[in-house]
């Protein structure tokens, strides 16, 4: 199982992260501002968007909505470790 210690602080868009999905763009964005949110919460926490658009993030399985926010789901937490996680 992924600890946020497992990461590093997203200094890169993760661009053709999520090919193939619609809005790639904007997820990517989204998902590697998360990480950084989480990493500074030094846990994975729930994180509210600034407005109330997940731009389909649930449905493509990648944020799980949750009281207080969204979380990232094992999908996402895979990718962004693929994009940001430490080397052993």
């Amino acid at each position: 199982m992924l600890k946020i210690t497992d990461f590093i602080m997203p200094n890169h868009h993760p661009f053709g992260m999520l090919e193939g999905y619609s809005n790639a763009y904007e997820k990517e964005r989204w998902l590697a501002t998360l990480l950084g949110k989480n990493i500074l919460a030094k846990g994975f926490l729930p994180v509210e968007f600034p407005k109330d658009d997940d731009f389909g993030m649930v449905e493509d399985g990648l944020l799980k909505r949750v009281e207080g926010g969204y979380v990232l789901t094992k999908i996402s937490k895979g990718l962004l470790y693929a994009e940001y996680g430490k080397e052993e």
